[in-house]
């Protein structure tokens, strides 16, 4: 029940994607360059050969600097640069 003040809420667009069945299948978000990208306790149903795909379609809709924010309960992405955060780990773009 939260909200977000006006101004805010004028800078964030929410896009949902199926990762499953989108890069997987030939399909990719936007790639506008989002500031983040949240997507938590998800990737923990992707069996392991799956998971590199996924990942690299969540990292490449990133900015440069951006952050990919996962779930504690998600695999570790390995090879990403990670920072630690409360409840999860974020992953920054190069």
């Amino acid at each position: 029940n939260w909200r977000l003040a006006a101004a805010p809420a004028a800078m964030v667009r929410l896009e949902p994607h199926n990762l499953a069945s989108g890069p997987l299948a030939g399909g990719s978000l936007p790639r506008e360059g989002f500031d983040l990208v949240v997507c938590r306790n998800v990737l923990v149903y992707f069996a392991p050969p799956r998971l590199p795909a996924a990942a690299h379609v969540l990292m490449d809709s990133l900015k440069p600097g951006g952050l990919l924010l996962t779930g504690v309960a998600d695999p570790l992405l390995e090879g990403l640069p990670s920072v630690p955060a409360p409840g999860g780990i974020a992953y920054r773009r190069a």
